[in-house]
């Protein structure tokens, strides 16, 4: 038997039957109950009912968390809009979500094949339903928490849900469904599926009736999920170029900054340049970081990885900051040849400066990312966020400026911007574990 020693919920498992206990049970703050208890057989649809504002979804949401971090498999939670961002195409969306699985034949399967290259904002309430259908259906996660799943379904969309969970349960799957209202008209359409009810009163005790048979089989194992680099990559890039105003943003920031500057000062001294185009950058990056994992946050994608494979958290973390840093300085860097020319800056000045900017962004991108995670798990509190990180980024404020004034000084410029480098590789290596563990907490 695999369980949890200390945790929010303690499971188990003993043969084909999950045991959940909940100790405390309880969301922002108010407590919703205490020492809840219950069982999932495999094979059986565990219905858990109550009204509204009881704790039915905040129980899924702890089951899921606890399931995921101490029986160390995947489970799969489906819920509107669950990891799903409307810059996306439905087929790509999918993609992401369901590595190696052909998204054409997933997509036929649910209803959606004619708005596979449409994106996911222009799909309904009930097609989003759908296409978390078709997810959940290829997901390799034994355990199945479905929160609401009636919601916004049509009858076809209904039947399509019922044949679905009928194969999950007839292959010794586990399943939890959270319902205020009868789900009869869902499990009515397939053959035969065997249900339980909980009640989840407002007191948090959950009162177990007498449960049916189970009719379970030992669970067919499919293969684990992995959300690999290419996946993440391919994700990222679509995202920031369906919305790139983040990114334009940052460059638009760093052109006005310096241009206002290079109106007052009219003719400066190329030090002065070199700390205002540096320090300009620095900002231009600073501003936005805010903004990097908050959409993600919002949708659940960072609930969706670490519930389907957590290891790649992590990854996504890394993929997420080396994109933005390179599309930054993609935006960056021809300002800087702007400003070159209002300031009348030499050509060998013009590129030492540029390498300068592309090594200190570099070695701050890292921290930069550190500091995005840090955003969302004070709840938005960036202006604290980044008055503690400003220290840290005036040491690479001033390899930068070594790095970009060495050549004309007779010093050679490899040694800071060797610093540089590696202190953005160092920060990459140590700050992906850093922010798995981050995320994990967020999601707690």
């Amino acid at each position: 038997m695999k369980h949890m020693q200390k945790a929010a919920v303690q499971l188990a498992m003993q043969g084909n039957t999950l045991n959940v206990h909940v100790p405390v049970l309880q969301a922002g703050g108010v407590l919703l109950g205490r020492d809840i208890h219950f069982d999932l057989p495999a094979g059986l649809a565990v219905v858990l009912r109550g009204a509204n504002g009881v704790g039915k979804s905040t129980l899924l949401r702890q089951v899921a968390n606890a399931f995921a971090g101490t029986l160390g498999e995947a489970c799969f939670v489906l819920k509107p809009d669950f990891g799903f961002r409307d810059e996306m195409r439905v087929s790509d969306q999918f993609a992401c979500m369901v590595c190696g699985c052909d998204p054409s034949n997933a997509l036929a399967t649910v209803g959606l094949l004619d708005w596979q290259h449409e994106q996911v904002h222009g799909l309904s309430s009930g097609q989003r339903a759908r296409l978390a259908i078709a997810v959940m259906m290829h997901s390799p996660s034994r355990l199945w928490l479905l929160d609401e799943p009636m919601n916004a379904l049509d009858d076809v969309g209904l039947a399509i849900l019922a044949r679905v969970l009928k194969a999950h349960l007839d292959g010794g799957g586990l399943v939890l469904m959270a319902s205020h209202g009868a789900v009869d008209p869902l499990l009515q359409r397939a053959e035969y599926i065997a249900k339980a009810e909980l009640e989840l009163t407002p007191r948090g005790v959950l009162q177990t009736p007498e449960l049916p048979p189970a009719v379970s089989k030992d669970w067919l194992r499919k293969p684990a999920l992995r959300v690999g680099f290419q996946t993440l990559f391919k994700r990222d890039l679509q995202l920031t170029l369906a919305s790139p105003q983040a990114i334009l943003w940052a460059g638009l920031f760093h052109w006005l900054v310096l241009s206002f500057f290079g109106i007052g000062l009219l003719k400066a001294q190329p030090e002065v340049v070199r700390v205002l185009v540096l320090t300009s950058a620095i900002l231009s990056m600073l501003i936005g970081v805010k903004d990097w994992f908050g959409d993600d946050q919002r949708v659940a994608w960072l609930q969706h990885l670490q519930l389907a494979d957590e290891p790649s958290l992590g990854l996504y973390w890394l993929v997420r900051c080396a994109l933005y840093g390179l599309l930054q300085l993609a935006v960056l860097l021809p300002v800087n040849l702007l400003i070159a020319l209002q300031f009348d800056l030499a050509g060998a000045q013009t590129l030492s400066l540029g390498v300068a900017v592309a090594v200190t962004v570099w070695s701050m991108t890292p921290l930069l990312g550190i500091l995005g995670v840090l955003v969302l798990l004070t709840r938005g509190g960036s202006v604290l966020v980044y008055l503690l990180a400003l220290p840290l980024l005036v040491p690479m404020l001033v390899f930068g400026l070594e790095a970009s004034q060495a050549a004309e000084m007779g010093r050679s410029a490899f040694a800071p911007t060797l610093v540089l480098f590696l202190v953005g590789v160092l920060g990459f290596l140590v700050g992906m574990p850093m922010a798995r563990r981050l995320f994990k907490l967020i999601q707690e």
